[in-house]
């Protein structure tokens, strides 16, 4: 009968979306808990597990830092998994704390990297071993205005995924979109890890590739996104597209022509 067929394929169509649906979740879920990992590891030596090893003292807006920017990978952990759970009412009563975070988050980032001239004036610049912002005065100068570029783009993300709430296709992707934004420093500091100490110092070639590495991936996590945007419907999501413009723009405004003028210069100097 002429119902039954439209019922017959309204359900194949249903259930052809529920694997789409739930292969989508896993991908968001997966890269949730990866990032998640790399903070964890990254910052375990100078932070969660630094009484057990001999680091330097940090402040304790570092403490602050390091603390919050975990529970906001939690947190993307959590929400991903409710989603991928179909607990969207609990996914967006999290988002008010999401947000609140990500406001937090950007506070305490601004915090540590407008401190970055008086430390570098303190330390020194070192041309072996330490950050690789203090390595020398130009490439501090470009960690400063980078990290001022990335905490900006993380906010602008999470702002403009927080007014897309209503669009779960834009939301999702722009709020890994800005996850994906922070990770780098947890991913330059897995470098640090006890286990590959050993092997900076012996081996001054691979110290060059486990410092290349970790660049390599904080790039490559967002084309990760395209590539399941092309798996999926063949072709890349808009919000996919404008965040890895995004990513190109911010980079090299922040870390290549701010820095080179004389205004990039002077913001320097006005807090050094």
């Amino acid at each position: 009968m002429p119902n039954e067929a439209v019922l017959s394929a309204a359900g194949l169509r249903h259930e052809a979306q529920v694997p789409r649906a739930a292969r989508a979740s896993r991908y968001f879920q997966a890269m949730s808990i990866f990032m998640l990992a790399v903070v964890l590891v990254g910052f375990s030596r100078t932070l969660f597990l630094r009484p057990l090893f001999q680091v330097p003292a940090i402040p304790w807006y570092a403490y602050a830092h390091g603390s919050v920017m975990t529970m906001w990978f939690m947190l993307l952990v959590v929400q991903s998994s409710l989603v991928a759970a179909q607990r969207t009412d609990a996914h967006r009563r999290l988002g008010i704390l999401g947000a609140a975070l990500a406001v937090v988050v950007v506070i305490l980032g601004l915090l540590i990297t407008l401190k970055i001239p008086g430390h570098f004036k303190i330390v020194g610049y070192t041309s072996t071993g330490g950050p690789p912002h203090l390595t020398s005065l130009p490439t501090a100068i470009r960690a400063l205005w980078g990290d001022i570029g990335t905490l900006t783009f993380f906010l602008v993300l999470v702002a403009t995924g927080v007014c897309m709430r209503r669009r779960p296709e834009v939301h999702k992707r722009l709020m890994l979109l800005a996850s994906m934004t922070m990770i780098a420093p947890a991913l330059g500091r897995v470098t640090e890890f006890p286990d590959l100490s050993g092997i900076t110092v012996a081996a001054p070639t691979v110290t060059v590739l486990l410092r290349i590495v970790p660049i390599g991936i904080a790039l490559g996590l967002p084309l990760t996104l395209a590539a399941y945007d092309l798996r999926g419907s063949r072709r890349v999501h808009p919000a996919t597209a404008w965040g890895l413009l995004g990513f190109v723009g911010v980079a090299v405004a922040t870390r290549v022509v701010i820095p080179a003028t004389a205004v990039g210069e002077a913001l320097w100097k006005a807090l050094g």
